[in-house]
């Protein structure tokens, strides 16, 4: 945080603000070994956007157990709907499978 002239040290300024949110995040992403690519994927956007969205009272962050949870179940309920609708459509359009790794004859990726 730098120094603003007239502002007190309990004061924060928009700027300020932003600049210790995206050092939250930075953090977040260091202290986790996550790639920073991840800031680009679109669900990442959407769930900044949708935190800040909430305001700053109105967003509780989700507990350990409701991440494994009923979080969990409702983005594979998501993910099944999904696949499900995909598969209906090989019927018109055709299968294809592509596979983006590899494994050797230990089965190690």
């Amino acid at each position: 945080m730098g120094y603003s002239p007239g502002v007190t040290k309990t004061e924060e300024t928009d700027e300020d603000s932003s600049m210790h949110a995206k050092r939250s995040v930075g953090r977040f992403l260091y202290e986790n070994g996550i790639d920073f690519r991840v800031a680009k994927s679109p669900s990442f956007l959407k769930m900044i956007y949708a935190v800040v969205r909430c305001g700053s009272a109105g967003y509780d962050v989700p507990q350990c157990n409701e991440l494994i949870g009923w979080i969990l179940q409702e983005e594979k309920k998501e993910i099944d709907c999904y696949v499900k609708k995909v598969k209906h459509s090989w019927g018109i359009t055709g299968c294809s499978i592509l596979l983006d790794g590899w494994m050797n004859e230990k089965e190690e990726a």
